[in-house]
């Protein structure tokens, strides 16, 4: 659902409280928080399914790239962009990458070779094959996401990246897109975040009758929690990856 479609379901789920009681900032900044929770602990199930990707184009000579994608969290895949010329026909193929730490500058495996490098094939117009996502230090600013490559471009280069979405705050209009796989999951979601934002709500200028009018909805949405929370839970262990098997990078392979 869209943002102002949510506005308004979770409005009507509080009773449809007076305008700016909560305000429309003040339901999205909430939803937002609980969205991004629950994509994070379906995400690290190993099942990621909140994920956007951008394609990455390289500069001679140049490592280190910025990641300015606003809602970037991790990096789940990597590949080169097949050649666009007619008639040639490239594969897609996916490079190893770490979270974890810079690449090394002296590792001889990671440096150019020449064209005849044992990992690159002289079919595919990219050349890297490894690539590190990390976070630095940036002053007042902050952090800020990079990504390095490896062997160092030597040209105008394209990579995909498919990440897991993180940070939403940037994305505060219409296009943000709340969405969940099954009904029950958007009802789960809507009464969690309207029983957040009962102790913020009005419904008249009468205090008697916000306090009644705020017991009520609170026990009705606490059993609406309690009745579709096992539902979530079991989506969320469905998600559950207990079966990949991880094999050996050329690094490991080379004992480097």
């Amino acid at each position: 659902m869209l943002v102002p479609e949510l506005i308004t379901r979770i409005r009507r789920r509080m009773g449809k409280p007076l305008p700016q009681s909560p305000s429309p900032k003040e339901i999205t900044d909430r939803a937002i928080a609980f969205y991004r929770n629950a994509t994070m602990q379906a995400n690290n199930t190993g099942n990621a399914w909140a994920t956007q990707e951008f394609t990455l184009t390289t500069d001679a000579s140049v490592r280190r790239y910025e990641i300015t994608v606003p809602d970037f969290s991790k990096a789940l895949l990597v590949c080169t962009v097949p050649s666009s010329e007619p008639g040639v026909t490239q594969p897609e193929l996916p490079l190893e990458f770490t979270q974890l730490e810079q690449l090394p500058n002296d590792w001889a495996f990671l440096n150019d070779t020449g064209w005849y490098w044992s990992l690159w094939w002289g079919t595919v117009s990219q050349r890297a094959r490894y690539s590190a996502f990390y976070r630095m230090v940036d002053g007042s600013a902050g952090f800020k996401n990079f990504m390095e490559i490896r062997p160092t471009p030597i040209a105008d280069e394209q990579y995909r990246i498919l990440y897991q979405v993180g940070d939403w705050s940037q994305s505060m209009e219409s296009n943000l897109n709340f969405k969940f796989p099954f009904p029950e999951l958007d009802y789960y979601f809507e009464a969690l975040t309207a029983n957040s934002l009962l102790s913020v709500a009005r419904w008249s200028n009468d205090p008697a009758y916000n306090d009644a009018e705020y017991k009520r909805l609170s026990f009705g949405l606490v059993q609406d929690l309690a009745l579709y929370k096992p539902t979530w839970d079991a989506y969320v262990a469905s998600l559950s990856v207990t079966d990949i098997v991880y094999c050996d990078s050329f690094s490991d392979f080379m004992g480097i």
